[in-house]
């Protein structure tokens, strides 16, 4: 009987320890492992590496590269100072005006190319201006021809409706080539050329003793 009392006694006593260590263990629960990076485990026993820092990005901004466009130099535009042509304007006695030449870009009747003209041509070449009265595109056309008697293009509309006038009166006009330089693209993408001119009308200006 003793014995049989003791082992219950025993078994009792094991059964209320038991019953308490899980109570413990209900009331202080295990912390959980922290996320992020606290929760990578140490690796060979020197802990994780540092998190390399994140760097935005700079946007590099400079100055804006201008579109590169093709233009005429006009020599009314700069500042006037004395030209090659003020001096021929000086011997001749006569009044300078500048003008581009139109319709360089169009081949003429023969078919050959103005542009292949013009490339033939250099600045102070003199050129001459040639009336074209019955012109199907106006009555007041003027021709301009290179030094080799082929044609240029042709005086500006706005130029040639009083020009027309004073080459038709008689007047005495000398023409040079100014300047040539990239006036632009074709359709095809082709580099075009133009040319300015300096119109001389000789005998207008008294010629000056001193000179």
């Amino acid at each position: 009987m003793l014995g049989f009392a003791g082992l219950a006694a025993f078994a009792v006593g094991l059964f209320v320890w038991i019953i308490r260590t899980g109570n413990v263990r209900a009331e202080n629960p295990k912390p959980p492992e922290p996320k992020g990076p606290l929760s990578i485990k140490p690796q060979f026993g020197f802990g994780a590496p540092p998190a390399a820092p994140v760097q935005t990005p700079t946007k590099i901004t400079g100055p804006q590269v201008p579109r590169v466009t093709f233009e005429l130099a006009r020599r009314p535009s700069e500042p006037r100072q004395l030209q090659w042509e003020d001096r021929i304007a000086v011997e001749l006695g006569a009044k300078v005006y500048y003008c581009r030449v139109a319709g360089i870009s169009y081949p003429n009747d023969d078919r050959t190319s103005r542009q292949a003209e013009l490339k033939r041509c250099c600045e102070r070449d003199p050129v001459k201006l040639f009336r074209q009265p019955h012109n199907r595109f106006g009555a007041t056309a003027i021709a301009v021809l290179a030094p080799s008697g082929r044609q240029l293009g042709f005086i500006p509309k706005e130029t040639s409706a009083w020009l027309s006038e004073s080459l038709d009166r008689g007047d005495e006009w000398r023409a040079f080539i100014v300047s040539i330089a990239e006036a632009g693209w074709s359709d095809t993408g082709r580099r075009l050329y133009g040319a300015q001119l300096a119109l001389l009308k000789c005998g207008v200006v008294p010629p000056d003793p001193e000179s």
